[in-house]
């Protein structure tokens, strides 16, 4: 299996790159779980199985903090994207090598509406800049 950080062809594809974010390159990977299976770039999955929260491990930089949105650029559904951008968390704070569960949450969950259809969900990670403190 390719790993979600090497692989942004879906990303492309699907319009995430270009419509959600700009393209990047890579440099860090991004394992993400839900209870009922796990997701890659590109994978299809009912809005049934997003309620509860993923379980997300970050591969990067040694010693570097992460921040993770969870975002669904066409809310409340694909024929009717008028909340488009609809962020449903903000995780801040997560260790490179460490689950975003044991970070900081910086916004309220927000619940996944669920209907038939697909619907796009796009989790984003960037890298936090040290601090000038830090350095």
């Amino acid at each position: 299996m390719r790993s979600m950080a090497r692989s942004t062809e879906p990303l492309i594809v699907g319009r995430v790159i270009g419509d959600v974010i700009d393209n990047f390159a890579p440099t860090a990977e991004m394992l993400v779980q839900y209870p009922i299976r796990q997701v890659s770039n590109g994978c299809e999955i009912k809005t049934t199985g997003l309620v509860d929260r993923p379980r997300v491990h970050i591969r990067g930089s040694f010693d570097s903090l992460y921040t993770l949105v969870m975002v669904d650029p066409d809310a409340p559904s694909p024929s009717e994207p008028a909340s488009r951008e609809w962020v449903h968390w903000i995780v801040t704070d997560i260790p490179a090598g460490g689950d975003a569960s044991q970070a900081y949450n910086a916004q309220e969950d927000l619940p996944i509406q669920s209907f038939e259809g697909v619907q796009v969900m796009v989790l984003i990670i960037d890298l936090i800049p040290p601090s000038s403190e830090d350095e």
